[in-house]
């Protein structure tokens, strides 16, 4: 945890995803809070939540998750 923990939303607005969006890969398990807060509120560190989306095929606008190749 190098850097500041952001809430969400604007971790959300940092990597340009909804705040929902975002919400809806870690309930699925696609990406993973820095910290989750006793109230159950996400925290991110933007390298690390940067990081993660860099491992994964980004979604495309308009779908909550990365599609599954079918090829």
């Amino acid at each position: 945890m190098a850097g500041r923990l952001l809430s969400t939303g604007q971790a959300a607005k940092a990597i340009g995803a909804s705040a929902r969006s975002l919400s809806h890969w870690v309930t699925r398990g696609l990406i993973k809070p820095t910290l989750v807060t006793p109230g159950g509120q996400y925290r991110f560190d933007l390298d690390e939540l940067k990081a993660q989306m860099q491992k994964r095929q980004p979604p495309a606008r308009g779908r909550s998750e990365p599609e599954a190749d079918d090829e």
